[in-house]
């Protein structure tokens, strides 16, 4: 059994950096650590062994909902457990994932599904028909490269546009209606109740209002890191935990985004001009990582 060794070298008010140029760094600062996991509040302890459970080509996609942990492994999407995978259905290329109150969906390129137990159950919307909708031009919701949750409804990115659904409906929108065009791929969705926040190739937008007749169109930021957004509670950000924000990596570090379309840059004074990789962003203990794909 390893014995793990403490000692506090900290703390460090201004933080923790993980991207950044080595002269930018302070006198004071840890700049090289091996073989060690650093704690928040300033403390070192010896790195945790680590067992290896899963062996596969190819894993994206990960994902953790209700104590599960879900992704596409070696094609398929599957239930990782600690003793390997569970295959549920075999997917071309990586997936998206949203959660609708308590039950999980995800999007492929062409279609959506939703996780049913150990099974994938597709959302056609067939089933959501009625003898009112012979004269409303629905069609079944497609896929794409990006899928979250708003005010009712599924949000879809697909190439450069933004696509709804119908209220409560998941798996019909009308196709001659229920979307914006961007003008650019989208890369990332971040919706709050109050609009939506879409990353595209070169800018920022902020969509605001509670329902799509309603939205306006504002740019709010440059361009951001591919797929590296996500949505937190003002916890996660030392602030009111009933607010909720929008976050995403730019070139000046994280940028946080509040529920009016105002974007703030917290890091700006130390960052500047760093590298946008593709990847995502992860929240653990109330803090946010920045994960490179």
């Amino acid at each position: 059994m390893s014995k793990f060794l403490f000692h506090q070298i900290g703390p460090w008010p201004l933080g923790m950096a993980w991207i950044g140029r080595q002269s930018d760094l302070p006198e004071t600062a840890l700049s090289d650590a091996v073989n060690v996991d650093i704690r928040p509040e300033g403390s070192v302890v010896t790195a945790r062994d680590w067992e290896q459970v899963l062996a596969a080509k190819g894993c994206s996609s990960l994902y953790r909902h209700a104590g599960a942990n879900y992704g596409v492994v070696d094609g398929d999407v599957c239930i990782i457990t600690p003793t390997g995978v569970e295959p549920m259905m075999p997917v071309d290329g990586a997936v998206s994932w949203a959660e609708v109150g308590h039950e999980l969906y995800f999007a492929t390129k062409s279609e959506i599904w939703k996780v049913s137990g150990r099974r994938c159950e597709r959302v056609s919307g067939a089933g959501d028909r009625d003898e009112m909708d012979f004269d409303d031009p629905l069609a079944p919701m497609p896929g794409g490269q990006w899928l979250d949750y708003w005010n009712g409804r599924l949000l879809v990115a697909r190439g450069a546009k933004l696509l709804f659904s119908a209220p409560m409906r998941y798996g019909m929108h009308n196709p001659m209606t229920d979307y914006v065009f961007l003008g650019s791929r989208i890369e990332w969705v971040v919706a709050l109740e109050t609009g939506i926040y879409v990353g595209t190739r070169d800018r920022v937008i902020w969509m605001a209002g509670s329902k799509p007749s309603e939205l306006s169109l504002r740019e709010v930021a440059g361009k951001s890191a591919p797929g590296m957004a996500i949505a937190v509670d003002g916890q996660a950000l030392g602030e009111d935990s009933r607010a909720r924000y929008a976050v995403f990596f730019t070139r000046s570090g994280f940028a946080v985004g509040d529920s009016s379309g105002t974007v703030r840059y917290p890091q700006a004074s130390r960052f500047s001009d760093l590298p946008l990789y593709r990847g995502k962003l992860v929240v653990d203990n109330n803090r946010i990582y920045a994960v490179r794909a």
